[in-house]
């Protein structure tokens, strides 16, 4: 692949694969209507990802005991992509905060290694995962600012 990038290699795979190169870039938004960087983007989900490795931060210190080992960072940039995807499933060229909660258990309930407790106990990570999730607080977007946001601009 000659270029860097997630939007170049979506192109460079559709040629190495004999097809029309095309690629799809969406973003999350502010409440403004402008696009989120990668530090704003990120934040969101690290959040999320750093609440499985600590849940006493976020006042479940009473998870702690069925939690093995919580999500890695790595979590964290896969809920950023297909949050993207989703969004584009979606029919939009812009991801929102919901779309990185609508991805979260897919993305992490295998990241979350569970303890013997939580097994003994029948406690699933999709149950530890809803209880963290309903903790961080979804930023909020309001989709009538994004009507004036052109396809291909």
């Amino acid at each position: 692949l000659r270029r860097a990038g997630h939007t170049e290699a979506a192109v460079d795979l559709c040629r190495l694969a004999g097809l029309r190169p095309a690629g799809v870039v969406s973003e999350l938004m502010h409440d403004d209507g402008t696009m989120m960087r990668l530090p704003a983007l990120m934040e969101f989900a690290v959040r999320m990802v750093t609440a499985t490795r600590n849940p006493k931060e976020v006042g479940l210190q009473e998870l702690e005991r069925y939690i093995m080992f919580g999500a890695s960072p790595r979590a964290s940039i896969n809920l950023v992509l297909t949050a993207r995807a989703l969004a584009f499933v979606r029919g939009r060229n812009y991801a929102l905060p919901q779309d990185v909660l609508d991805m979260a258990l897919d993305v992490m309930r295998h990241r979350v290694v569970l303890s013997y407790e939580a097994l003994s106990d029948n406690v699933t990570s999709d149950e530890i995962l809803v209880r963290i999730l309903d903790k961080i607080p979804v930023p909020v977007v309001p989709l009538h600012e994004h009507t004036n946001i052109r396809d291909n601009a």
